[in-house]
């Protein structure tokens, strides 16, 4: 006797620093520092939605919080959207990064929206120096 395992593609995910992060440490952590501008990609795999528009599958939500982000009230805040062969790939930009944009985001699809992504999420931290003290692995020196 013998196992079959398959493993399907995601119809969204966000992607880590390079495309082919681990999905096993979900969501992904992202790290900014205060300042910088915070970048995020979701990709639709738009040949595994059956019987959409191409305005459904570019029109992506993003949320921050569980709660969808308002591109209209917050300049510093833009969403871009780029189609290439089976992949809608969605950016959001959110420049000079507070501690405040720390926290849980995600995207989805109107039409999905009452359907989970669990690939489809990061963490962002927004923090001074580098990743490692979040962890609580960085070194300590004494004075």
């Amino acid at each position: 006797m013998h196992t079959v395992i398959r493993v399907k593609d995601a119809l969204i995910e966000m992607l880590g620093e390079e495309e082919s992060s681990s999905t096993s440490n979900l969501p992904l952590n992202k790290y900014f520092n205060p300042g910088s501008t915070i970048s995020l990609k979701c990709i639709i795999r738009r040949h595994l939605i059956k019987n959409a528009t191409i305005n459904e599958i570019t029109n992506v939500t993003w949320k921050k919080n569980k709660v969808p982000i308002d591109l209209q009230m917050q300049e510093r805040i833009s969403m871009g959207v780029s189609v290439s062969g089976h992949l809608v790939t969605s950016t959001l930009l959110i420049s000079n990064a507070g501690l405040h944009d720390a926290g849980p985001y995600s995207c989805s699809l109107p039409v999905f929206s009452n359907k989970a992504f669990p690939r489809a999420r990061a963490y962002v931290h927004v923090i001074h120096g580098d990743q490692m003290a979040v962890h609580g692995a960085a070194i300590s020196k004494d004075i």
